[in-house]
């Protein structure tokens, strides 16, 4: 099948481009023995109005202009409109919805987003932190999107919900399935013996994994540690993915280059050698970081906000927290794993089971390829 990639501001052939997401669908089509050819991505050269109002508004207003400028819009839905017409694709994807937005062909298009504006508007605007005339616009590109396409994948029952009740989309049209890993297959034979090197009677070893400090609820992490340390648990944290200042029971170990042998091995090693994914997000619409964990047979603790309870399933491969939970909930959760040593053996087990069912891209690329025929059909 002849695929045409539209790619706005992310190349789909670089493994680092917005957490591999779009390098990682390129590779699945093409695994499933696709033609797959690429328009983009378009370089954002604002016109002389447009960066004239947004120094003006983000001066005037303290919030974020427009996400996508109308420019580079109008420049990849006409690049996609030419292309169109001369290479006459069995199908379009994108995962950005300026493409589509002024497209005028008839040929079935996917859509691939993670969460939309309104969603993430709805769960903490202070994590968009875009005035209402400037989301009015964003979602006026998504909902133009939305309406040109046959299917659209998202990667949470939660974010599934938000396209149907405040987007007014057809729930046949939607197809769901959890962000997998994004880091090679991990084979049973490379993992550790669960009961012999992770022995919950010596210090536990926590992780998280993260860019942004707040967000991500990093400080939300040190703040449980150093609870359970003043309890005489003894824990340590590491933190992969920024840098910052040590403390008595944490350590930042920055951002590790994937496509680096070393620095992947380095990286990986953090997941093998971790007891538990610390993930008390303030917001998530899907991570990557809770499949690479299951990959290692690592049970994720996270709270019910966005995504995350479609990412982590409770009690199979994690625990989940209501949501914006305290920190005290998180350190009873812990407590109570390491007084039952077999619970956590068995969530272990089924965290792994469940990366090898859903959360790998061997798997996610059957479903996909399942979209696509569907899209097309």
């Amino acid at each position: 099948m002849k695929i045409l990639y539209a790619a706005f501001r992310r190349n789909p052939l670089d493994p680092l481009a917005a957490s591999s997401a779009h390098y990682y669908f390129f590779k699945a089509m093409e695994k499933m023995s696709h033609e797959v050819k690429i328009i983009g991505p378009f370089i954002d050269t604002p016109l002389f109005t447009e960066r004239a109002l947004k120094k003006i508004y983000n001066k005037s207003k303290d919030k974020r202009y427009i996400k996508y400028n109308w420019s580079n819009t109008f420049k990849a839905s006409k690049a996609l409109n030419e292309i169109d017409l001369v290479w006459k694709p069995d199908l379009i994807f994108t995962m950005t919805p300026s493409p589509l937005f002024f497209y005028r062909g008839k040929t079935p298009c996917i859509f691939r987003t993670d969460t939309t504006f309104l969603g993430m508007n709805n769960q903490g605007a202070q994590f968009l932190n875009h005035d209402l005339i400037m989301l009015k616009q964003m979602v006026w590109q998504e909902k133009k999107a939305f309406s040109k396409c046959a299917k659209i994948i998202t990667h949470s029952k939660w974010s599934k919900q938000v396209l149907i009740e405040h987007y007014g989309i057809n729930e046949k049209k939607i197809s769901y399935f959890p962000n997998p890993a994004a880091i090679q297959h991990i084979k049973k034979d490379e993992l550790l013996n669960i009961k012999k090197a992770k022995n919950l009677n010596g210090p536990l070893r926590l992780l998280i994994v993260g860019r942004d400090f707040h967000r991500k609820g990093i400080d939300i992490a040190i703040g449980i540690v150093n609870k359970l340390n003043e309890q005489n648990t003894l824990v340590t944290l590491s933190i992969v993915g920024l840098l910052g200042k040590d403390g008595l029971y944490h350590k930042y170990y920055g951002n590790f280059n994937k496509t680096d042998p070393n620095q992947y091995n380095n990286y990986i090693q953090f997941y093998q050698n971790a007891h538990l994914l610390l993930h008390p997000a303030r917001f998530d619409a899907s991570p990557i970081v809770t499949s690479e964990a299951a990959a290692f047979g690592l049970p994720t603790i996270t709270n019910n906000n966005g995504g995350l309870a479609t990412s982590v399933i409770h009690g199979i491969s994690g625990i989940v927290l209501p949501k914006n939970t305290n920190t005290n909930s998180y350190v009873n959760a812990i407590q109570h794993l390491i007084n039952n040593p077999k619970r956590y053996t068995r969530l272990c087990e089924s965290t792994r089971k469940r990366y090898e069912k859903e959360l790998n891209w061997n798997q996610a690329s059957k479903i996909l390829n399942s979209i696509i025929y569907n899209a097309v059909k």
